[in-house]
């Protein structure tokens, strides 16, 4: 318990957002969007691709 009488947490709430592709280190992008998945708890490989895709530059999405 806390001072205000509230159980006790260690937990933190933050905020994350999908990384900005970086057309130059894409394979460090991925390893970052991955990371961003883990901690949102994304498993359903629909969602990944489509957020993926929405982060990427149209001009990138057009060369897949």
């Amino acid at each position: 318990m806390n001072d205000a009488g509230h159980p006790s947490s260690n937990a933190v709430s933050t905020t994350l957002t999908v990384p900005t592709f970086n057309a130059v280190a894409r394979k460090l992008w991925f390893l970052r969007l991955d990371l961003f998945f883990q901690h949102q708890h994304i498993f359903d490989e629909f969602d990944k691709l489509h957020m993926a895709l929405s982060a990427m530059p149209d001009e990138t999405v057009a060369d897949l």
